[in-house]
């Protein structure tokens, strides 16, 4: 991910997003919160892989909350946690990405 962009960024999910509470996707460098998302900022299809329906959400971060990584550090981490409507909380695995500079990191309009 480059700072200063707008990338759309996916996530899948087992079962269906309305078997869903809560869900929440937390951005960290460094062990430092740097971003969270919920289920209000998701986008959500049900898709067909292989004859089998596969859920996949969607949020895409704006300039803004892309410059708040430091592309010093060169990379961040990504989980998801969710809450079932039963009460079960759940957590997918963190996953490292990299982050870069740009050479003029200004708000594009």
């Amino acid at each position: 991910m480059f700072v200063a962009t707008t990338p759309k960024h996916t996530f899948t999910f087992p079962v269906s997003p309305e078997e869903f509470k809560r869900i929440l996707i937390t951005y960290t460098q460094n062990d430092e919160v740097i971003l969270e998302k919920t289920e209000q900022d998701l986008n959500f299809e049900e898709l067909i892989v292989d004859n089998q329906i596969v859920y996949v959400a969607w949020l895409q971060l704006t300039q803004e909350e892309t410059k708040k990584f430091d592309p010093e550090i060169g990379r961040f981490t990504v989980q998801v946690r969710a809450l079932s409507n039963y009460g079960e909380a759940i957590a997918g695995g963190k996953h490292v990405f990299s982050v870069d500079s740009v050479l003029n990191d200004g708000v594009l309009q």
